[in-house]
């Protein structure tokens, strides 16, 4: 039963009297005997147990999911290290720029291509609507009649031509002859062209753009990297922070369920009030719902990394190993002037500017080509033979053009002084990006030192109160306020470290190293 004064106690453990409670409703002075045991027994019931059944009975009935309870363990773990190897072997982008990888071969085979030997085989059918032929008559015909009188008085020729047969010029003369084609009706022909390119500036120009276009596509793939990495530091460090979050809350709840179980045991024992009973109740479901929140709020984390790996979300994150942080500034700007995948690539821009003005300008030399050419054809009165052969050596030279390339040389080269100006709006901006990031870790140093003091403090400041409560000194709202000051600085503290932590590696990044 609640009374209405204060009571005057003498703490055994400390000499010296403690001034007037401030909790209402404690009863007049019992024996130090009982009031000592209900203390021993609060201290004893919030060491050994977080909860009795009597309180389990009547606090809600909440379960913080599954990382909370612990079993967090039953999923495989995933440090930053195996993440980033998983992204780069799983991440659709990364295998979409690979592809242009694939593409820049395939510009230095067509390059190469021009330079090697062109051999073209035509075949040719031709079907006229009818034949040409050349009637031929027997040229000996008009002769006939003097063969015939020399041989009829001649006895010695007639006895010649008997004993030689096949010799007489008369079966000559009287020879009929099949007309000759000088076009068939059907025609059957086929060629074999053999081209060769003796000389071409421009194929070698060609061959130098594409192997430049390569190795940009190669940077393309280190460019998406390094972006990649970057999204992937902050959504793993980010699930890093969620999950020291849910510590913390653990500990937040282990110490309102502690607060909640004294306040019962006192009230049960005459000690306490029931509105105090049900203040830490409430606190004990508000940090439990705390606890749930942090634990959905990781688990989303984890789905948005497990997006980015293109995995299942069943695994957890674990810190990954502290890094010591750079030297200085000046060291970190060296480095990225050589390491950072921009700046490989800003070079690499403007050695394909200058390679492409090369490229037109060799359209200004001439070109020398040879050709072998095989015909085979169907043999005619007067087609010649039916196979035949002839060798063809080509020089071109362009004089002029109207000044087409030399307007195309300009073009280009305003294009390269394009080129030098990104290279150095670049260059700025990565100056002032690393100066920021410079700017923030330390920054973030000092916040991390000053949320380290106010976490002792605060801790310093709960024992204390909970000191004070046993002696009778302070109130249960006072020992509550000095737990959400602990849980909240230790909160800061959680995220401050992390935070730390990943501006280091972000650093690095910067730097182009740790990639």
């Amino acid at each position: 039963m609640s009374k209405g004064y204060h009571a005057t106690t003498r703490s055994p453990f400390l000499p010296g009297s403690i001034g007037p409670s401030l909790l209402s409703g404690r009863g007049p002075s019992q024996p130090r005997s009982r009031r000592m045991a209900t203390l021993l027994a609060v201290l004893l019931i919030g060491l050994a147990a977080p909860g009795t059944p009597k309180a389990q009975e009547s606090q809600p009935s909440i379960q913080p999911g599954p990382d909370a309870r612990g079993e967090e363990q039953a999923r495989p773990t995933l440090t930053l290290d195996q993440a980033r190897e998983t992204m780069v072997e799983r991440n659709r982008d990364l295998a979409y720029a690979r592809r242009s990888i694939d593409l820049a071969g395939l510009l230095r085979d067509r390059a190469v291509g021009t330079l090697l030997p062109r051999v073209d085989l035509q075949g040719q059918y031709t079907l006229r609507d009818e034949e040409v032929l050349f009637e031929m008559g027997n040229t000996y015909a008009p002769l006939l009649p003097y063969l015939n009188s020399v041989y009829n008085a001649d006895p010695e020729l007639q006895q010649y031509f008997a004993d030689n047969p096949g010799t007489d010029a008369r079966e000559l003369a009287t020879m009929e002859f099949e007309p000759a084609v000088i076009m068939r009706r059907h025609t059957l022909s086929g060629s074999l062209v053999l081209t060769q390119t003796l000389f071409n500036y421009r194929s070698f120009a060609l061959l130098d753009l594409a192997e430049i276009v390569n190795q940009q596509s190669a940077n393309g793939v280190e460019q998406a990297r390094f972006q990649l990495d970057g999204a992937l530091n902050r959504l793993y460090f980010g699930a890093v922070g969620l999950k020291r979050f849910i510590e913390v809350s653990q500990r937040n709840v282990e110490l309102a369920r502690l607060t909640f179980n004294r306040a019962r045991i006192a009230h049960e024992e005459g000690v306490g009030n029931e509105f105090e009973v049900t203040r830490a109740q409430v606190a004990l479901s508000r940090a439990e719902r705390d606890l749930e929140n942090a634990v959905l709020t990781y688990r989303l984390a984890i789905s948005s990394l497990a997006l980015l790996l293109d995995i299942p979300d069943d695994f957890e994150v674990v810190a990954p190993p502290p890094l010591d942080p750079p030297e200085n500034l000046e060291v970190l700007q060296s480095r990225a002037w050589e390491q950072r995948p921009e700046v490989v690539g800003w070079d690499l821009a403007m050695e394909y500017g200058q390679r492409y003005i090369d490229e037109n300008r060799a359209q200004f030399w001439p070109t020398l080509m040879a050709q072998g050419i095989m015909n085979l054809q169907q043999a005619s009165a007067f087609g010649g033979d039916e196979f035949s052969w002839m060798v063809v050596v080509t020089a071109s030279w362009n004089l002029y053009d109207g000044g087409l390339r030399s307007i195309e040389t300009r073009n280009r080269e305003l294009l390269l002084e394009q080129s030098s100006i990104r290279r150095e709006q670049g260059q700025q901006r990565l100056a002032n990006e690393l100066q920021q990031a410079w700017m923030n870790l330390e920054s973030q140093q000092r916040q991390v030192e000053s949320a380290r003091s106010e976490v002792e403090l605060a801790q310093a400041n709960l024992e204390l109160s909970q000191t004070a409560w046993e002696l009778g000194a302070a109130t249960e709202l006072e020992v509550e306020y000095a737990r959400e000051g602990l849980f909240l600085s230790e909160l800061a503290l959680a995220s401050l470290e992390v935070q730390l932590q990943a501006q280091i590696y972000e650093l690095y990044r910067l730097s182009g190293e740790g990639y």
